[in-house]
């Protein structure tokens, strides 16, 4: 029996709209019917030239940006029915690794912000004591 696979992408497709209301709109294909499975414990490697629709494809599979045609399902759950707060919490579920770890952090956004930010959205730590102990002992962990 083949198990379920973790992740799916279904004839995966992504347009977007270029120029403004003085030029002609012009539409610009990133990605065409990408389509995979990845079942529990594999990887999968995306490669292709810069422009190629990977960062694009990431995007999608994490809620960052939606696809203009075909299906993602996560353990078998059609995110696109997801609601918006849905989407929002993806992040707890999957996430994708920056190409450069440097350029991945805001350096208009201090540590505080980001590491807080982050625990409220995806942690749920509503309250900002807890919230500022925490950030305190992760930065004390990694040094």
């Amino acid at each position: 029996m083949t198990a379920r696979p973790l992740i799916e992408a279904e004839n995966l497709n992504r347009t977007f709209q270029r120029g403004g209301w003085l030029s002609r709109r012009a539409s610009v294909i990133a990605v065409r019917d990408a389509t995979f499975h990845v079942a529990k414990g594999e990887t999968l490697a995306i490669v292709g030239e810069s422009g190629s629709g990977k960062s694009t494809v990431a995007r999608m599979l994490v809620g960052l940006d939606r696809p203009t045609g075909g299906a993602i399902r996560l353990e078998g759950e059609d995110l696109s029915t997801l609601t918006a707060r849905d989407r929002r919490m993806l992040g707890r579920r999957i996430q994708y690794v920056f190409q450069d770890p440097v350029a991945s952090l805001n350096p208009r956004h201090r540590i505080g912000e980001i590491l807080g930010g982050t625990l409220m959205r995806l942690a749920g730590m509503s309250d900002r004591a807890a919230r500022r102990a925490r950030m305190e002992e992760l930065l004390h962990h990694v040094g």
